[in-house]
């Protein structure tokens, strides 16, 4: 596995246990469904086993799809696409990386974070089937040209 890859597993690992934490402790305060908490899983869970990550909770569905003429990579792509479609983890992955890019502008503490959720965007940014795209992050409203550009004013 290359060194970009390994690492873009532990992060979309890491992301997966930080949402299933906080899942898990709504759950327990009574503030979330169990059943609601597993759905909002789904694209995480996914996401994490399509960069490589192991998803404890999963680790049976997919040693059920390995054997000799499949290997564990496309186990986990399988396991992942039964859990959620691409359009789906590709909002959650989207938004997800939109207020944490939002958040770190706040605070530099979100920082490693955003990164993180901007690599994995980046990573699966392409859908070779053409229609479910990760969009960019777009942070500023587009620059005015042409008749609605509007001179500078002088300072002075």
């Amino acid at each position: 596995m290359r060194a970009d890859t390994a690492s873009l597993a532990t992060v979309a690992t890491r992301e997966y246990a930080l949402r299933r934490k906080t899942a898990m402790t709504a759950v327990a305060a009574n503030q979330l469904a169990h059943e609601q908490a597993m759905v909002l899983l789904r694209p995480w869970a996914a996401i994490a086993l399509l960069a490589g990550g192991t998803v404890p909770q999963l680790e049976q569905d997919v040693a059920d799809r390995t054997d000799e003429a499949t290997p564990i990579q496309f186990a986990k792509l399988i396991v992942a696409i039964d859990l959620c479609s691409r359009a789906e983890w590709v909002a959650a992955l989207a938004t997800a990386r939109d207020r944490a890019v939002e958040a770190a502008e706040r605070n530099p503490d979100h920082v490693e974070r955003a990164r993180g959720l901007q690599r994995l965007a980046r990573y699966f940014a392409h859908d070779p089937a053409g229609q479910d795209h990760v969009p960019p992050y777009r942070p500023f409203e587009p620059v005015p040209t042409g008749d609605t550009a509007q001179p500078m004013k002088d300072a002075a």
